[in-house]
């Protein structure tokens, strides 16, 4: 199982660089990504929504301020531990 984590600052930035093409070549079973500062904008949920939409679990470390990523959400949890063992 290959794991990625990427620190971005808006996936909108990242993806000017490259982001996508890489992700796709990477071969990634599960990609983690995040902001160190913790800002999630509107480009990163719909990202989301994305991966929502074609079936990808989406895991949370933290609850989200905005109601609308809830539901973008299969479960919230507590550790990276916890999420291991989800997986």
């Amino acid at each position: 199982m290959k794991i990625i984590a990427w620190n971005v600052n808006g996936l909108r930035s990242v993806e000017r660089n490259g982001f996508s093409a890489w992700l796709k070549k990477s071969g990634a079973d599960i990609v983690c990504v995040y902001d160190k500062d913790g800002y999630i904008g509107n480009s990163t949920t719909l990202e989301i929504g994305y991966a929502v939409g074609a079936g990808k679990p989406i895991y949370a470390l933290a609850a989200a301020e905005e109601l609308c990523r809830h539901v973008l959400f299969r479960e919230i949890v507590t550790s990276p531990e916890e999420l291991v063992k989800k997986l």
